[in-house]
């Protein structure tokens, strides 16, 4: 395994990727920063990738990204009691993300985009998974089309869920009164034709729903669609 320990923090601008480039090897890369956390800068990139080897890939860090952490290959962020915040962007296209959270505290707040490409999965273990927003300087946005597991921790939404495709939530969900949800309705099929968001626990569901129509769609009157399959149903009507 690769293993690299860094003591006094890291600020990049540049590009950190966590891969094994040897196909034969299913050896694990991790990155550790043991004081001071990882500040990822705006125009900065931290990347799990394949790279033809298998194997574990571990960011054992305090994370602050103003970057992009691109999810290429299945990553961990781990780090005790750590209060990780996403000012950047979050993009699981290729692998999943496991926010592995322990200790006193641990949080994991997103104030700009969190995006779970479909057939992707974001699981978040433990402490509280925050998208976050004040109303005027900031807005966290969760997206896609795959799965959020907050099964094992706590789930608040005081931003905008956008959907792009079916979002899955697994776990409960509270949304606070400043929460926005914002489907598209571009058809009559749920997923391909519109958004949905699909909560399996209990949800408290306050705030906006905002619904804009796409690919010039026009409903007619009779036709129902289930944006949210724990709660809200829309009908059409002349």
């Amino acid at each position: 395994s690769a293993h690299l320990t860094v003591a006094g923090g890291i600020r990049n601008a540049g590009t950190v990727e966590l891969l094994n480039s040897n196909a034969a090897s299913v050896a694990s890369a991790t990155l550790t920063v043991s004081g001071g956390g990882l500040l990822n800068l705006p125009g900065g990139i931290v990347r799990s990738v394949g790279g033809g080897g298998s194997g574990g890939r571990t960011l054992a860090a305090a994370l602050t990204n103003q970057g992009t952490l691109a999810v290429e290959y299945p990553l961990t962020l781990s780090r005790a009691s750590a209060a990780h915040g996403n000012d950047g962007s979050v993009l699981l296209s290729g692998g999943d993300l496991t926010i592995a959270q322990s200790g006193t505290t641990p949080s994991f707040t997103n104030r700009n985009l969190v995006s779970v490409n479909l057939g992707r999965s974001l699981i978040v273990s433990g402490g509280a998974f925050i998208n976050a927003s004040d109303g005027v300087t900031f807005v966290g946005v969760l997206g896609g089309a795959g799965t959020i597991d907050v099964s094992t921790a706590s789930f608040s939404n005081t931003g905008l869920i956008s959907p792009d495709g079916i979002l899955a939530v697994t776990g409960a969900a509270s949304f606070g009164a400043t929460a926005r949800y914002a489907p598209h309705l571009g058809g009559t099929a749920p997923g391909t034709g519109y958004d949905r968001l699909a909560i399996s626990g209990s949800v408290n569901l306050t705030g906006a729903l905002e619904v804009a129509f796409s690919n010039g769609f026009t409903p007619v009157g009779g036709e129902q669609f289930t944006v949210d399959r724990k709660s809200t149903r829309l009908n059409s009507s002349h």
